[in-house]
């Protein structure tokens, strides 16, 4: 039912967008002109995008409660086998109890067998005449009935010992039971869970399948028609500087409004291009009116560039080995990747650094950081149930669900970050 309803919705909205406004935009454009996209379009994308982003959220909470049950299971099942062993245990010295029991009593059999054919009555009669006197007499009789009582004594506290273990092996056969009961009613509220993820996986998926159809046939296009004038001016080697500089300029405005990934990653690569254009052109201004050796010192400016700290670079790029790699509940290794389990298993192996198995353990560790202090490197958390690693430009690599891979993925949200290098 909230598949239909939720199919209704994105068929309205996309029957309501189909016509979108025609923009003209001048082949050479003005830098004087107010230039924006259009607003209507962009708005319609958020609202398609932001219930993406509520169902992914939702499909992630279940993947954190399904990972938390996995692991009351794998504990319990350790218990058992704890446990079992200690069956194991307890029912070796039953075992043996039961050797020392038929030892004793044998013992105790021949004593009494001796007794009697010694001649019984005699026997004691033979200890009376024996004896020096009457003292040597009672202690002689109380010696010989000594041996027969201790005989029976320590029967007796086998017998107590081994029916203690008995008891023991009842009482831990009982708990096994009770643990078995608990994991069964577990596995029960995995199942429901997974039932209820699958449907919100299959909702989402739908949603971004109507996301990024919006997106090619609508977003892209009318944002690629306002910015294209000005990225192929900014990248124009026959501009003058100050045209590069203008329309770089209008670029970066638009940037920060744009919402297709496609575009945007456009506008990075015109940026950096337009950026090295400007820098050559900037050079050879400078060379021409400088002498050589203040040309040295500008060839050195040109070929120096900002990039992340060492140590935050290596990690990312060996977060970016693992690229493709297929998220598995409670994974924590190359064959499959939870989101935390994905974040531990490079800050351990790339930086040398423990940061705890899971989402919770990883929110404190390092030291808190803004959303505008954010830099390459960081723990990012766009909710409170998942995490990744920030690669800049406002993009994260991240373990995100089941169903999906390990990618880099625009931010969706932010709850903290923590710097860990």
């Amino acid at each position: 039912m909230k598949k239909r309803v939720i199919s209704t919705i994105i068929a309205v909205t996309l029957l309501t967008t189909a016509t979108l406004p025609v923009i003209n935009v001048k082949a050479t454009p003005d830098s004087n002109q107010v230039v924006e996209f259009d607003k209507n379009t962009q708005n319609k994308y958020s609202e398609i995008e932001g219930r993406y982003n509520e169902l992914t959220q939702k499909v992630e909470e279940l993947d954190d409660q399904i990972s938390t049950l996995i692991a009351e299971i794998n504990d319990n099942n350790r218990k058992i086998e704890n446990v079992n062993k200690e069956i194991d245990n307890t029912n070796k010295e039953i075992e043996q109890k039961k050797e020392d029991i038929a030892e004793q009593e044998t013992v105790l059999g021949k004593r009494l067998r001796e007794l009697y054919k010694s001649g019984g009555q005699g026997k004691y009669i033979s200890l009376l005449f024996s004896a020096e006197s009457f003292s040597d007499l009672i202690s002689k009789v109380q010696d010989a009935a000594k041996i027969v009582s201790l005989d029976q004594k320590v029967v007796n506290e086998l017998t107590d010992s081994k029916k203690k273990l008995d008891d023991s092996v009842d009482s831990l056969q009982s708990k096994v039971k009770e643990i078995r009961n608990l994991n069964d009613e577990i596995q029960e509220q995995k199942s429901d869970l997974g039932s209820k993820k699958e449907e919100q996986q299959a909702v989402a998926q739908e949603v971004k399948a109507e996301k990024d159809k919006f997106e090619s046939e609508n977003l892209v296009p009318m944002e690629k028609s306002i910015i294209e004038p000005w990225t192929m001016q900014a990248t124009d080697s026959s501009k003058s500087l100050d045209e590069i500089k203008n329309a770089l300029q209008v670029v970066q405005n638009l940037k920060s409004q744009i919402k297709s990934s496609e575009v945007s990653a456009e506008a990075d690569d015109t940026i950096k291009k337009s950026n090295d254009i400007i820098a050559q052109k900037e050079a050879e201004k400078a060379a021409a009116a400088s002498a050589t050796q203040n040309s040295k010192q500008v060839k050195a400016d040109i070929n120096t560039s900002v990039v992340a700290s060492g140590n935050a670079q290596n990690l990312i790029d060996y977060a970016m080995r693992f690229i493709g790699v297929d998220y598995v509940w409670g994974g924590t290794t190359p064959s499959g990747f939870d989101c935390s389990g994905f974040t531990q298993y490079v800050f351990s192996n790339a930086a040398g650094k423990r940061i705890g198995r899971t989402t919770y353990d990883q929110v404190t560790s390092g030291v808190e950081v803004s959303f505008s202090n954010l830099q390459p490197g960081d723990l990012i958390f766009p909710s409170d149930h998942h995490v990744g690693i920030y690669v800049g430009n406002g993009q994260m690599i991240h373990a995100p669900h089941t169903g999906a891979k390990v990618t880099v993925a625009p931010l969706y949200g932010f709850w903290r970050a923590r710097r860990i290098l």
